[in-house]
């Protein structure tokens, strides 16, 4: 769970299912001040929503603590609690539409286009936030009470270029699934900065990314470089190579890797008798070869001279001759 030093007393988490989902971090980059950053795996298809949990014991410098959830960097909804509330564990579905309906979130494979055929190119500023959940929390004091306006979700697809997603390591965006019925005020509340204090006072940050290639990144090779990207960040460690069969003891191997290693030996086997076929051959027609009219002369091992030295002991000469085979005249 995310928690800040500035805010202890405030616990964020992304859930699907009811189950906060596993987060991890990158121990190579440091948070900037009062902001806290996770990493959350994204499953194509997956309802998600955002868990606000805080005790009676949170610390309020102004009238009440404002929460505010952006999603690839689009507002989606918020939360204003008055001070002097007791434990309290809120819940942020989605967006509401209107009055007593929300539609829910979910997680989406990224939908991207080759380059010629995107008008959406150069976009750099939604992909600085695709795949990032920011919860911000601001102290505040009230002013006014307003009708609440409801926002409608964007119903156009947002499709990416290849071209600015490379190199980025995104899988995946969101969306709107289905709409719920729920219980909600009809107001809103205007608030206003606490003098003295700078407007946030926590930054949670989650980046939502595949574990896994997706379905389409199994069958498109232009989809595999985002393949995996949790591991590609070295955010989850790779999984290492296995043994080969070859350097593992025989003692540990089960039924079918023995008769798969055997099946390897004999494999080889063949390989290597084919390969000595093959040389065999090209030194027999090497030697067909030297029938020609005129031969130079060749190196050979004529004898072996064995040569006594002072000490009593002998000394090996191999005795190397130059043979020159005779030419070959043909008489008319």
């Amino acid at each position: 769970m995310a928690i800040l030093d500035s805010l202890p007393s405030v616990e964020i988490t992304v859930v699907v299912d009811g189950e906060d989902l596993h987060e991890y971090h990158d121990t190579h980059k440091n948070d900037g001040e009062d902001t806290v950053t996770s990493y959350i795996e994204a499953t194509s298809g997956a309802n998600f929503a955002i868990r606000i949990k805080f005790s009676k014991d949170t610390i309020y410098k102004g009238d009440r603590l404002d929460f505010g959830v952006t999603i690839d960097g689009e507002y989606v909804d918020g939360l204003s609690m008055t001070k002097g509330c007791l434990d309290e564990i809120i819940l942020i579905e989605g967006m509401p539409v209107i009055q007593g309906h929300l539609k829910k979130m979910k997680f989406s494979e990224l939908k991207t286009v080759a380059e010629e055929y995107s008008a959406s190119s150069g976009n750099d500023e939604r992909v600085k936030t695709l795949g990032s959940i920011c919860v911000t929390v601001k102290h505040r004091n009230t002013t006014s009470f307003v009708p609440r306006i409801f926002a409608k979700p964007a119903e156009t697809e947002k499709i990416f270029s290849e071209k600015d997603i490379k190199g980025e390591a995104m899988t995946h965006s969101y969306s709107f699934g289905d709409e719920i019925e729920v219980t909600e005020a009809s107001v809103a509340v205007v608030t206003e900065p606490v003098p003295g204090l700078k407007d946030i006072a926590g930054t949670y940050l989650f980046h939502y990314r595949s574990q896994g290639p997706t379905d389409s990144q199994s069958c498109y090779s232009s989809l595999l470089t985002r393949s995996a990207a949790l591991k590609k960040l070295l955010i989850i460690p790779r999984t290492p190579s296995p043994i080969p069969l070859e350097d593992r003891p025989e003692q540990e191997l089960s039924r079918e890797e023995l008769a798969e290693l055997l099946r390897k030996y004999k494999a080889k086997a063949v390989e290597t008798a084919l390969a000595n076929k093959k040389i065999k051959r090209e030194l027999e027609n090497g030697r067909g070869d030297d029938s020609r009219a005129g031969k130079k002369a060749r190196l050979s091992t004529a004898s072996i001279h064995l040569e006594l030295n002072d000490d009593d002991t002998f000394t090996q000469i191999d005795v190397v001759n130059k043979q020159k085979e005779m030419e070959v005249i043909t008489m008319d």
